[in-house]
């Protein structure tokens, strides 16, 4: 819901994006909202904790796909 209530916030995708990495759950989603994040995030230390939140999901994916 935040998501659609705040499009212009980062912050939410961010959130989401890392609940589903931790819970393991539908990281090709994950990877979108992490991607949204950052193209969002104009604050610098919110744009990097977006880009470590997409970084770790791309991680997790690499890592479940064996590379």
């Amino acid at each position: 819901r935040a998501v659609r209530a705040l499009p212009d916030d980062p912050e939410p995708r961010n959130n989401l994006a890392w609940l589903l990495l931790t819970q393991s759950r539908d990281l090709g989603k994950a990877e979108r909202l992490a991607e949204e994040a950052v193209a969002l995030a104009q604050d610098p230390a919110i744009k990097a904790a977006c880009e470590n939140t997409l970084a770790s999901v791309r991680a997790a994916r690499a890592a479940k796909s064996g590379g």
